[in-house]
């Protein structure tokens, strides 16, 4: 019985809720040297502030920074910031000029009027962000029919990334591994 009047009472001091508070990434599909917000939704009542963290912990080491939109000086940052982040109001964080390392897990929490929330991320960091160019073979040429093949043989193709990120965005999610 003293279990459960310690959990009832600790329910109606902090309510820490995950689910109604989401990130998405903005671009789905973010680019090596391109940038990335990701975007807090869902949450519900005024934030008092908000930490961010780069790994599956929230943890000291893991904090990237804290933002509390009411204080004088409203941003602290942690032992994972880097002059690359940007923080808004909402709880967006934004990342730009992005590098491989970028990539991981990210969680943030919001302390809010009367709850706490959570919410997690993976990001991907894609490296196609520069024009590409690839060689492609020429069949039609008599050169390669014969078993021999010269620089005359292949093209080049030229890709944008624009391109690339309109064909990413058209491939099924399970599909997309680079």
């Amino acid at each position: 019985m003293t279990g459960l009047a310690v959990t009832v009472l600790l329910g109606v001091l902090v309510d820490v809720s995950s689910g109604m508070m989401s990130i998405s990434l903005i671009p789905q599909y973010p680019v090596i040297q391109g940038s990335v917000t990701l975007s807090v939704t869902g949450n519900t009542g005024t934030i008092q502030s908000f930490f961010w963290y780069k790994g599956s912990e929230t943890s000291s080491p893991c904090h990237i920074l804290s933002y509390s939109p009411h204080k004088e000086i409203p941003l602290t940052t942690g032992q994972m910031y880097n002059h690359r982040l940007t923080a808004f109001p909402n709880g967006s964080l934004l990342i730009y000029n992005l590098t491989s390392t970028d990539q991981g897990h990210y969680v943030v929490r919001a302390d809010l009027e009367k709850m706490v929330d959570e919410a997690f991320i993976l990001l991907h960091v894609y490296g196609l962000s520069v024009d590409t160019s690839i060689q492609v073979p020429i069949y039609e040429n008599t050169a390669m029919d014969q078993g021999a093949s010269t620089d005359s043989d292949y093209t080049s193709l030229q890709f944008k990334s624009e391109d690339i990120y309109t064909a990413l965005k058209e491939l099924p999610h399970n599909e997309l591994s680079m």
